[in-house]
């Protein structure tokens, strides 16, 4: 798992993490990287 989140940028470790390891709703996690949340579960389906 370490592997996986580290050929991931910045942005896309943050959405990653919170989503995944402290279970936070899509509208936070957007909010919190400054994109919205479209954007945010295009990063998860990748």
């Amino acid at each position: 798992m370490d592997r996986a989140l580290e050929s991931l940028d910045e942005v896309e470790q943050k959405v990653i993490t919170s989503r995944y390891l402290k279970g936070r709703p899509w509208d936070k996690i957007a909010y919190g990287v400054s994109y919205n949340e479209r954007w945010c579960k295009e990063v998860r389906n990748r």
